[in-house]
């Protein structure tokens, strides 16, 4: 992880920060400018992780590597000065999707589970039968051939999604309502928005605390590209806000 402390520090919050790329791309040099932007916006120290990438690595190889880093935030938080309870996990695509793990894992299986939540159009469950999968899952970057690579790529077995273990959508209202308090960000014209806003309200369902946005006009990918994408900026200070509303 490479560590990033804003310019004027607002909170004693900290944020961890999962990148996204599909599990394929991406990575901390990749996502530099935009993290230390979000640490500057925020006002609170950012951690950005560098998961293990496939396909030399396949699931649930950036799964365990989101936990361990989480846990080590947790294990080494008086060395490092972090105060463990007031941690934000933040993810965008693959990065958000890892994001949600560490909400329902924590440091294990359960334990110790992070304050808040912030995702970026994650990729939850199946999608083939959305709405937005059938709309805009040709022309608008993420595509569908594109998809179904990363899946081949990093390669999570069906066994896994059947058997409810990662299939978030599928879980009870029990363990939903174990999840910490949430800000999701869809955007208009991604093939993943719906599950994304179903998840939302699932969570909201199981009066779990939720502010759910769809960012219109937007595509998949587009919160990293602030510095070329109109309006992208206003979702960066919403997630900001929110990080610091949280950590307190």
């Amino acid at each position: 992880m490479r560590e990033y402390v804003p310019k004027k520090i607002l909170g004693q919050g900290t944020i961890l920060f999962i990148h996204g790329g599909g599990f394929v791309f991406g990575g901390v040099e990749e996502y530099d400018a935009f993290v230390r932007h979000l640490a500057n916006a925020s006002g609170l120290r950012v951690f950005s992780l560098a998961y293990r990438l496939a396909p030399e690595f396949t699931f649930p190889s950036a799964h365990e590597d989101a936990v361990s880093a989480y846990s080590w935030l947790i294990d080494q938080s008086r060395a490092i000065n972090v105060n463990k309870d007031l941690i934000s996990v933040m993810g965008d695509s693959a990065g958000a999707t890892l994001a949600v793990h560490v909400g329902f894992t924590g440091t294990g299986h359960g334990e110790h589970k992070p304050r808040s939540v912030i995702l970026f159009y994650p990729a939850l469950g199946n999608i083939s039968a959305t709405e937005s999968f059938k709309k805009y899952s040709k022309g608008f970057l993420l595509d569908a051939e594109f998809i179904q690579w990363f899946g081949n790529a990093y390669r999570i077995p069906q066994a896994a999604i059947n058997g409810t273990s990662y299939n978030y959508l599928e879980y009870s209202s029990d363990k939903l309502a174990s999840f910490p308090e949430t800000l999701m960000v869809t955007a208009e014209y991604d093939p993943l928005r719906d599950n994304g806003e179903l998840f939302a309200h699932k969570l909201m369902e199981s009066n779990v605390s939720v502010v759910s946005i769809r960012a219109n006009g937007m595509i998949h990918g587009f919160v990293n590209n602030y510095e070329i994408v109109l309006n992208a900026e206003y979702y960066i200070q919403l997630a900001s806000t929110f990080a610091r509303s949280t950590l307190k």
